[in-house]
């Protein structure tokens, strides 16, 4: 008997176990500083004009991964050049973060996920703008890996869609170049290939666009995560795909009823 609950007991120390090292694993790449648009903030999700932040990809995302250790700069109408009605752009909501914090070492990584209030200028105003607020984050976020990724969608103006293809998707591409960072591979595409993501405005994502949003960014992170325990000698298991995660309390509902069906045999037989 003594020995069956020895077992029970290891079983399920190693499942919670597990399910908290799974958690915290993604705290493991740094914190994480993400830059965006009315698309970050959450912007007429409901067709309320409003902007619900809480709902916006980049909260969507830190949840979907159990990240704690992150941090927003966003607001609608920011681009790398073109400037919102409080006269922000991407460079101002960074030097704010700057300004405001004294954490940036701890900073290990700078998404800005966004681009659609680009279309409106050149590709070389958006170049040369874009190169200063890139320069920006690295002189000031020493250890941070930068990625860089153009969101951004019209659901049926084609001028818009050609201006977001030829400027703000080539600039953002050319600008990763350019800099020797990252870009996210199908970032300008998240948003034009599904049906019905649109709020009533045609440009912002309603929930089901959000969502599609995050779990882009979710998977784009959790492969940052795969490639840095690839490097240990002893990495765990990393999930490859965090729309898949399995339910781990489930495992240890499923070992708490066999424990219980053996120690109900067990005294009965005595």
């Amino acid at each position: 008997m003594n020995k069956i609950l020895s077992l029970f007991l290891a079983i399920l120390l190693a499942v919670f176990s597990t399910n908290t090292a799974a958690a915290a694993r993604i705290d493991d790449l740094g914190k994480v500083l993400f830059v965006g648009d009315s698309y970050c903030m959450g912007a007429n999700l409901n067709n309320d004009g409003g902007e619900h932040v809480d709902e916006g990809w980049a909260v969507l995302a830190a949840t979907q991964l159990e990240m704690t250790n992150y941090a927003l700069a966003c607001s609608g109408g920011t681009g790398f050049f073109n400037k919102n009605e409080g006269g922000q752009d991407y460079l101002s909501l960074i030097q704010d973060y700057v300004n405001n914090n004294v954490d940036m070492d701890s900073v290990r990584r700078v998404i800005i996920f966004a681009g659609y209030n680009d279309q409106w200028h050149s590709y070389d105003e958006v170049m040369i703008r874009g190169e200063e607020t890139l320069k920006y984050i690295v002189e000031n976020f020493p250890n941070a890996q930068v990625s860089i990724g153009m969101v951004g969608w019209h659901e049926t103006n084609e001028q818009y869609q050609q201006q977001l293809a030829n400027i703000s998707s080539q600039a953002y591409r050319d600008l990763a170049s350019y800099m020797g960072m990252e870009y996210m591979e199908g970032a300008e595409t998240v948003l034009v290939d599904g049906e019905n993501l649109f709020s009533n405005d045609g440009l912002h994502p309603n929930r089901a666009g959000q969502e599609r949003m995050a779990a882009f960014i979710a998977n784009y992170l959790n492969e940052k995560l795969q490639e840095q325990y690839a490097t240990e000698e002893t990495p765990e298991p990393i999930l490859k795909d965090i729309d898949k995660k399995f339910p781990i309390y489930l495992v240890a509902i499923v070992a708490i009823i066999i424990a219980v069906v053996v120690f109900i045999r067990l005294r009965l037989k005595h």
